[in-house]
C-alpha cells in the first residue's frame, strides 16, 4: 500500500496549497489570514508537515526500487472514493463543507472528479517511470 500512502501524501499538501490556503486567504480577514499564515509557516508546522512530508514520500516510492502495483491504484481509487461517500453523506449533509469544490450540487462536479481521478492515475505513472 506504499501507493495509497503516497498518492495521500501527495493529495494532503496539494490541496492544502492549492486550494485550501488560497480559499482562506479570500476567506478570512487580513489580520486573520496574517496569523494563520505565520503559523503555517513556522518551523514546527513546516518541518513536519509542508516542509518535509512531500520529499520524504517522493524519496521513498524513487528509491525503494519497487514499482507500484495496479492493485494499489485500486485500492487508492477505492479508499478515495470511500472517502468521497462518507464526505457526502456526513460532512456536508450536516453543513460543514470543508472543500466547497467538492460538492456534486455544483456544474463543475464532474471535472473536478475527473482531474482527481486523472491525478492519481497520473501520480502512479510517474513514481512508476524509470522503475524496472
Amino acid at each position: 500500500l506504499r501507493f495509497a500512502a503516497a498518492a495521500s501524501g501527495v493529495l494532503v499538501v496539494s490541496m492544502w496549497w492549492g486550494a485550501m490556503v488560497p480559499l482562506f486567504k479570500v476567506g478570512m480577514p487580513p489580520a486573520v489570514f496574517e496569523g494563520f499564515w505565520k503559523w503555517n509557516l513556522s518551523s514546527f508546522t513546516w518541518l513536519n508537515f509542508h516542509g518535509a512530508f512531500l520529499p520524504l514520500i517522493l524519496a521513498e516510492s524513487r528509491w525503494s526500487g519497487q514499482r507500484h502495483s495496479l492493485w494499489e491504484l485500486w485500492v487508492q481509487v477505492a479508499a478515495a472514493l470511500l472517502y468521497l461517500v462518507c464526505y457526502m453523506s456526513f460532512m456536508v449533509v450536516r453543513g460543514w463543507q470543508w472543500y466547497p469544490f467538492l460538492s456534486p450540487r455544483t456544474h463543475w462536479c464532474g471535472v473536478v472528479y475527473s482531474v482527481l481521478l486523472g491525478g492519481l492515475y497520473g501520480l502512479f505513472v510517474a513514481l512508476n517511470a524509470g522503475m524496472e
